[in-house]
């Protein structure tokens, strides 16, 4: 007897990303598990999700893109990933 695995479905969605000021930076097609707008949208969850539907990558980006807002959009859920919060010596 095997042990079977269920994978999410994943959908296309496209990741757009903008500074702080909401300027416009780049944008990349990736993909997104199924079931991505009922999960945590905190910034570091969203990213590790991200990063683990798209093979170790943020989509167009060469790290998490912690700086940016991430906008992303299946053509059927749209949903925007804040930056995320950089942590500060005390």
């Amino acid at each position: 007897m095997s042990d079977v695995i269920n994978l999410p479905k994943m959908l296309k969605a496209k990741f757009s990303y903008f500074t702080h000021t909401g300027k416009f930076y780049s944008s990349a097609c990736g993909l997104i598990r199924e079931n991505w707008a009922q999960l945590s949208n905190l910034p570091k969850t969203r990213r590790s999700q991200i990063i683990q539907d798209n093979e170790g990558l943020i989509p167009g980006m060469a790290d998490r893109a912690s700086e940016f807002f991430i906008h992303i959009n299946d053509h059927t859920n749209k949903m925007l990933v804040l930056p995320e919060m950089r942590e500060t010596a005390t």
